[in-house]
């Protein structure tokens, strides 16, 4: 009786349990057809048309007055329907990866919406309704055609993560630093020229890249972005960092490869915070001994410079997993290399490096980079001792 009890027990818990599961399930059901969608239309709330090849959206999508999410992404869309203006429950539009040339002055009215993803379009402009989307938190216009924000974009309030990249964009306007909510800011491969003045007024950012621009000068005022922690301003034409640069001492990730800088001072010992660094391809002539004071450090990337020395104190880097010294001016590495038992990764290929027994590497580097310098062929086998077995040698 005992046995039987527990088992009937067990059975009403588990005909509950799915009973809810599927109650749940079924408010929550995407639809991934419209036909079935608009036979029970107040039902609806996501509706997934993703890689349908549709050519049209149907205006009798207007009949869906509950829907929340709309996935209209990989399709043949040239335009959108007016109609998509009156699903005023909307708060996600995903429509990348059409043929979207424009978007209806409609799509103003989506008051809800908080997501609105248009990436890989051939959009030149967006209407000046899109400012009216005052819940928006996300908008990704990224791969596009187009040419200048919105006039008024300070309005979006709610705004956190805005995404241009990849577009013909030559202006950022200073309204921008109004958007005081903005986390996440990526403006890659446009033809920006300036970063506005006022850009440290963001005290919420945490992501900027700027990178693959015309810029030239970094503002002072970027010092004041105390939670910034990702840095893009690779393939520019900064000469200089204005020393509030050193005052992000959230910074994890900094990427200025391809800048013509000449000099990193010794206060980049004061950004304890970094993980990775990329200062690959500038006209750098030397690294400063306090860089030894990043002892999170995993990545450090000096490809192409002018460097003739590393200074001792790159040992206490303890924590350094791949170091990039390709093409520089080198003739030795300084003994305390050897001491970051971390290191799996070492290039020092193209260098002037001739004198294989100064070498004093870790035994448990993965990779080792030597190709042409100048270690004589009869050498390299000896080079190999050095370094230990288990580590693949490039000469």
């Amino acid at each position: 009786m005992r046995i039987f009890n527990t088992t009937r027990i067990f059975c009403l818990l588990f005909a509950c349990l799915l009973f809810y599961q599927t109650k749940l399930s079924a408010a929550g059901k995407i639809y991934h057809d419209l036909e079935e969608a608009l036979k029970e239309p107040e039902k609806v709330k996501h509706l997934s048309l993703a890689r349908k090849n549709l050519s049209t959206v149907p205006s009798s999508i207007a009949q869906l007055k509950n829907l929340e999410t709309l996935i209209l992404s990989g399709n043949e869309l040239e335009n959108l329907p007016n109609e998509i203006g009156s699903l005023s429950n909307l708060t996600m539009l995903n429509v990348g990866k059409n043929k979207l040339t424009a978007l209806p002055a409609s799509i103003g009215n989506l008051k809800n919406l908080e997501k609105l993803i248009l990436t890989k379009n051939n959009l030149k402009e967006l209407p000046s309704e899109i400012i009216d989307l005052s819940k928006l938190k996300l908008l990704d216009v990224s791969f596009n055609n187009v040419k200048a924000l919105p006039d008024s974009i300070n309005k979006l309030e709610n705004i956190k993560y805005l995404y241009f990249s990849a577009n013909k964009i030559k202006t950022l306007p200073e309204e921008i630093s109004q958007l005081s909510s903005l986390q996440k800011i990526s403006f890659w491969h446009n033809k920006i020229s300036t970063i506005p003045s006022n850009i440290g007024d963001l005290s919420n950012l945490q992501l900027l890249n700027l990178g693959f621009n015309k810029i030239d000068v970094i503002p002072n005022s970027i010092g004041s972005l105390t939670r910034l922690n990702t840095l893009v301003l690779s393939d520019n034409k900064i000469e200089v960092l204005p020393e509030s640069f050193y005052d992000l001492k959230s910074l994890r990730k900094v990427d200025l490869e391809y800048n013509k800088l000449t000099d990193i001072s010794p206060k980049i010992g004061d950004l304890t915070n970094l993980v990775d660094v990329n200062l690959h391809a500038n006209k750098l002539t030397a690294i400063p001994s306090a860089i030894g004071n990043l002892k999170k450090l995993e990545m450090l990337d000096l490809d192409v410079n002018k460097i003739s020395s590393i200074p001792e104190e790159f040992g206490q880097l303890e924590n350094l997993h791949d170091l990039f010294l390709h093409n520089n001016l080198l003739t030795s590495l300084p003994s305390s290399i050897g001491n970051i038992s971390t290191l799996r990764r070492l290039d020092i290929s193209y260098n002037k490096i001739s004198d294989y027994e100064t070498l004093s590497l870790p035994r448990y580097l993965d990779l080792v980079y030597l190709i042409g310098n100048k270690i004589p062929d009869e050498k390299e086998d000896a080079v190999k001792d050095l370094i230990g077995l288990n580590t693949k040698v490039y000469f």
